[in-house]
């Protein structure tokens, strides 16, 4: 598949799950050290809860931001769980797929994964 088909079917996979108001629940990289997981409960559907795992292989860039109005807000702890999807937004970096996922703050990613693809299993 050709990079531009593989980054507009991505983008179509996040704009169709609509993770707004999702949850993150876990994140964690695989044993290979190249794929980063993400677990969210995801409200999106009629059942009470779903947690859909996205899992982006072959990473190149990973950057975890937490600014400290952020930190404070969760009474300095890093637990991630506590933290619910504003924003997704997905583009092009360099032949890569940039995701950037924001949590309080819409104006800094909390997360900013660069990578080559992004699966989406329903658990």
């Amino acid at each position: 598949m050709k990079f531009e088909d593989n980054l507009l079917t991505v983008q179509d996979k996040f704009y169709n799950y609509d993770l707004t108001d999702s949850v993150i629940e876990y994140i964690s990289f695989e044993d290979n050290l190249k794929d980063f997981k993400l677990i969210v409960d995801y409200f999106f559907t009629e059942k009470e809860e779903e947690h859909l795992l996205l899992l982006f292989r072959n990473c190149t860039d990973l950057n975890y931001s937490m600014s400290k109005k952020t930190y404070e807000l969760n009474d300095y702890e890093l637990n991630v769980s506590q933290f619910t999807l504003t924003k997704v937004l997905v583009e092009e970096l360099d032949k890569q797929i940039c995701i950037k996922l924001f949590t309080i703050d819409d104006e800094n990613e909390f997360l900013k994964i660069v990578c080559q693809d992004v699966s989406f299993i329903s658990e």
